[in-house]
This record gives structure tokens, sequence and C-alpha cells, in this order.
């Protein structure tokens, strides 16, 4: 080690190198209070604390020392994610659910921070899922009773938690000739059939512009609905019914919030019954 008493990256290296036994622990938790010392705004020595006292199964002094850190250095994401995992072990639950979230803040889709999420519900027994409804709402009305039962009333009798999200077609009418669905009428009865926590309507026409149509039919149509450039305005036809629906599963998981991201999650059309 440096003979400068002020060589703050001295004590922080010695620190590091003699964290394994009890009088290792020692000289490097003494080496990694002087380094912050030296320099309080260099969050690696904190986290060389806590991690001795962590190693000694002392989570108070971890999290008293990893606050002290994001005080002087509150974007650290690693020191968030250490005092995440002493707040789960001190049973501090909601300071762990709000320093999660600042993780998540700091590093977006952060796979510790998520891991870490996910190892407290595991811990707790506590199964969560994502249900995400999405595409043409035909029949909701018809098909809800399944739903209960076999879905929610079945998750619910097994403890397993979920949130539900939905993104529907919003279009005044449809016509479907594989179904012999002519100028029919959607429904729009979901949000008061199912306790979404959040729902979304994305209008028809508008995705149809968003998409290249040219290049998707360049090859032919399987279905042989749209069979030259002439064809591309057509509404009625079952390619163009499977990018839509794609779209919108691709919107309903949108809804999912980062925090709920690790979740599995069931994608569900409103308009399938459950048999069992």
């Amino acid at each position: 080690m440096s003979r400068n008493p002020s060589d703050q990256k001295a004590y922080q290296q010695f620190s590091a190198a003699n964290d394994n036994d009890r009088q290792a622990g020692e000289l490097a938790l003494a080496a990694a209070l002087r380094a912050i010392a030296l320099e309080p705004k260099a969050p690696e020595a904190y986290l060389q604390a806590a991690a001795v006292y962590d190693h000694w199964n002392r989570p108070e002094p971890s999290k008293e020392i990893l606050l002290r850190c994001i005080e002087h250095c509150p974007k650290s994401h690693d020191a968030h994610l250490m005092l995440a995992k002493t707040y789960r072990q001190l049973h501090e639950l909601d300071h762990f659910n709000a320093t999660i979230e600042r993780c998540l803040e700091l590093q977006p889709g952060s796979p510790a921070a998520l891991n870490e999420r996910a190892t407290l519900e595991r811990n707790q027994n506590n199964r969560s899922i994502n249900i995400c409804f999405y595409g043409l709402n035909r029949s909701l009305s018809r098909t809800i009773n399944s739903i209960n039962k076999h879905l929610f009333e079945a998750l619910k009798s097994n403890n397993v938690q979920y949130t539900v999200f939905g993104a529907f077609a919003n279009i005044d009418s449809f016509s479907n000739t594989r179904s012999n669905e002519f100028n029919a009428n959607a429904e729009s009865n979901a949000e008061q059939l199912i306790d979404f926590e959040s729902c979304t309507y994305i209008d028809q026409e508008t995705t149809d512009l968003r998409v290249p149509w040219e290049r998707v039919f360049q090859f032919g149509d399987l279905y042989n609905e749209i069979n030259s450039d002439a064809d591309f305005h057509l509404k009625n036809s079952t390619t163009k019914n499977i990018f839509r629906s794609l779209f919108l599963l691709k919107s309903s998981y949108a809804l999912v919030p980062s925090k709920l991201s690790h979740r599995p999650t069931i994608f569900l059309r409103p308009d399938l019954e459950i048999l069992n």
C-alpha cells in the first residue's frame, strides 16, 4: 500500500484485496472507510465497506454506509442495487421496491435489478404474471364467462397474482370471408367486463397506413386475396389481419411497465372461448 496517507485509490485497492476472512475483512473495512474519508464522492469504497458488512451478515451498518454513498453519489446504480438487497434482508419491502425502481430509472431494463425483484417474489412464494389481451373484440360478451372461470378464478385459486393489459382495434365494422363475417360490428365492452391495469384502442386505419403493404405482398398472397397493386386498398384480407393482430399484440405488451417486465406473460385474444 502507498506510504502516502492521502492516497485514496491505494486504500480502495487494499480494501478490495482483503475482504475474505474476519481479520482481512477488518483491514478491508478500515481501508474502505479511510478511502471514503479521503474521497466521499467515489462509490467504490462505500460498496467495498458494505460488502464487508454483508459478509459479516450485518445488514444495518451496510444499509447506513450505502445510504451515505447514495447521498454523495445519487446516480450510482450499483449502490442502489446493493441497498435493495440489504432492504430485502431487512424485510423493508417498501424501501426495497422504491430502491429497485430507482435502479431501473438509472439503468432501464437492468437485469440485476429485475433479477433481484424476481428473487424477492420467489422468496415470498408470490407468483405473479401479466395477462395481455389483444386484437379485435368480436365477442367478449360471449367468451367472458369462460375467461373468468378458467383464467382469472383459476389463477386466484392457485395464489397467482396477475395484472391485465389490453390493446384492441378501434374499427366501426369489419368483414372476414374466411369466418363468414360481413359488415360486423366490434364490441366496445372490454373495460366493463375486465379489470385492466391499462387498456388502449388503436385505430386500424392508422395501423394500415404504417405497414408497407407493397413489400408484404411483393411475392404474392398465400390466401389469394391481394393479387395486384390495385388490391392493396382492400380491407378484407387474411394476411392484413395477421399483421394487424401482431401489431396489437406488440402494443399490448408495450403497456407493461418495466417493473413488471420480468414476469411471465400470457397473451390472449378476447374472442376465444377457454374450454378448460
